[in-house]
Order: C-alpha cells, then structure tokens, then sequence
C-alpha cells in the first residue's frame, strides 16, 4: 500500500472516531435535569440591578419590591418595540394563555424546562415567582384530599403590554380518584356522563391591587385520561373555558368559578379497550392586571372544591378575612375545600 493511500486510511479513521466521540458527549437539551435549567435561568437585582429578566425567573423578595426593577429592566431588553394589530396581539394573548394555563397545573418539579424559558424568552415574558408561605396560612386545611391537590400559584410579567397576571391550578395526582366516581353502568353501556354536580375553581389576592384594574379572567378546565388500560391520549388537553365568575367578591381581587366534570368516550382502542376521559381533570385560573400592579403587594391563594353523585356546589361567598365559603347541597359527596397555601405577590 503506498504512502497516500495508508494517509487516506488513517484519516478516513481518525474522522469515524471523532465523530462517534461527538455523538457519546453530545448534550441532549430533553434530558436537563429541571432544576439545572432553572438555575442558569435566575435574576437576582440585588446582585446585578442591570440583569436582563425577559426569559428568565425573578423572585419575590420581601425586603424590596422586585416587580418595579422588572418592569424597568424589561423595556429596556424586551425584542418587541413595536405596537402590534388587534390581530396580532390576539393570537400573541391566546398563546400565551395556553401556555400559563398547563404550566399552572404542574407541580414545580415539572415546569422549569428549556422549552418553558425558550417560549418566556420568544414572548417577552418574566417569570415572577411568589414568595414561599413562612406558615400554614389562616384557614387552611390542606393543599391536596386524597387524589386531587392545588398547584404553587405564580406571576408573570408581560413586557409588552404592561400587564401583569396571577396564576394558580390544581390537578388530579391519581386519576383512579375520579375514574371511582364514574357514573353506575350495567354491562354493555359506556360509564359517561357528570361526575356530581359542579366543581369549583378560583384565586383570590389578600392585600389589594395597588388600584391596578382587573383587566381579564377567566378558568381554563383540561383533560385528563381514565386509568389504564381505558386511557385516551386526552391528558392535558384543554376541554373548555369558563369566563364567568360566581360568588360574592370585590370585582379586582379575585375569581372563582363553577366547572361541570364530565366522563366522555373515544371508542374502542386499537388494544381492545374503550377509552374514557374526564374533561375537568385538571383546571388553571388566571387573573390580568394592567401596569399599576407593580406596586401592589400581597397574599394569593387558589381554592378547589369537587362533588360526585347528586351533590353539586350550593353557594360561593367572599368572608370579611378574604376567605371563601364554598357550600354544597343534595347530599355529602365532595371533597372538603382545599386551600391552597397563601404565597406573596
């Protein structure tokens, strides 16, 4: 073999090794750990006052008033500088309402992705993440009943328009709770239909709005399947979005709604089995203020109530302390209300 032809071989080598070294140390983003991502993607003003937010998570701090410092870095980084149509700015709002809307119904563990700071980054968005409860708020009772449990609420500033939003969920954390209570079926039917009567859903502020205007509000129920081997492929769907707020409240602190949960089918798998899923497995609310916000400071917090059978929820009353009462009538099916732990803005 000549001189050229054993270079050509080695080199021919050489390349094949590099490039199966490249492909084992190769990063794969999908496999970050969550808490990694969220690391890289924090802004502390005490350390950096200039620090860019737009895409990134900013905490609430109880010694200063961070949203003030996120507003006034945000205009000066944020990529969209123009005004955009009625058109534009449609889509951009329901965009990011279906995004905030399943994040909102995620434990904390699940939400810090690369996807999750890309899509903050894309739309000019900061994170603003409320500060932990020091104590059992007053009232209380618990933040999950046996499968069911509300989500930590969080804020976001959106640089663009100058608002701000309030966000809070809960979700099934095991869907044999609901599948339980389906509707009594004989053999040959499909058990669909209402699980009890309405549900209930809402946020609520402590501690006022600084006089910002409530601007939007609204709850957005989600999918979620029956247990295996019924289940659909429906999980974290949206089914629908209710607009109307039920309960005697002041009109700008907050929101509760009635939602119906309901078991519907989607025929026979491809493995033998009907498929079934609920369309409110899985609920978020959000509540919009316009830029005056910044100034306002408080306690949020999200409630949920759920009934089977016959029962359904009677009344939902706003109490002198900020609390709500969630009554239910025709019977004693539901859950007691879980209130979710109170977390600063």
């Amino acid at each position: 073999m000549n001189l050229r032809k054993k270079m050509v071989m080695v080199c021919l080598v050489l390349s094949l090794c590099l490039t199966a070294a490249a492909n084992v140390f190769a990063v794969d983003n999908s496999k970050v750990p969550v808490e990694s991502t969220y690391a890289t993607q924090f802004v502390d003003f005490d350390l950096n006052p200039n620090d860019d937010p737009i895409g990134k998570v900013v905490k609430y701090k109880k010694s200063s008033n961070v949203k003030l410092q996120i507003v006034k870095n945000a205009e000066k980084y944020k990529k969209t500088k123009k005004s955009l149509s009625d058109a534009e700015s449609k889509t951009r709002t329901e965009e990011i309402d279906a995004f905030f809307a399943k994040i909102a119904t995620l434990p904390d563990a699940e939400r810090y992705t690369p996807e999750f700071f890309s899509f903050l980054k894309e739309h000019d968005l900061v994170f603003y993440e409320l500060g932990k409860p020091e104590n059992s708020a007053i009232g209380t009772m618990s933040t999950s009943v046996n499968d069911v449990s509300v989500n930590t609420p969080f804020g976001a500033y959106d640089s663009v328009n100058g608002w701000w939003e309030i966000w809070g969920g809960f979700n099934y954390t095991n869907d044999n709770g609901w599948w339980s209570e389906r509707p009594t079926c004989w053999y040959g039917c499909d058990p669909i239909g209402n699980i009890g009567g309405y549900d209930t859903l809402g946020i609520n502020l402590s501690g006022g709005t600084a006089g910002a205007a409530l601007k939007d509000f609204n709850m957005q129920a989600i999918w979620h399947d029956a247990p295996s081997p019924y289940n659909s492929g429906k999980t974290g769907q949206f089914s629908y979005k209710v607009t109307n707020r039920v309960g005697t409240l002041d009109s700008s602190v907050g929101a509760m709604f009635l939602g119906q949960d309901t078991i519907s089918s989607f025929g026979l798998g491809t493995d033998g089995y009907q498929k079934f899923a609920n369309n409110f497995g899985a609920g978020s609310v959000v509540l919009k203020y316009d830029s005056k916000f910044a100034n306002a400071n408080g306690l949020a917090r999200v409630y949920y109530r759920h009934t089977w059978n016959s029962t359904t929820i009677d009344s939902v009353t706003l109490n002198s302390d900020g609390t709500f009462s969630i009554t239910i009538k025709n019977g004693e099916n539901a859950t007691p209300t879980i209130i979710g732990r109170d977390y600063s803005y």
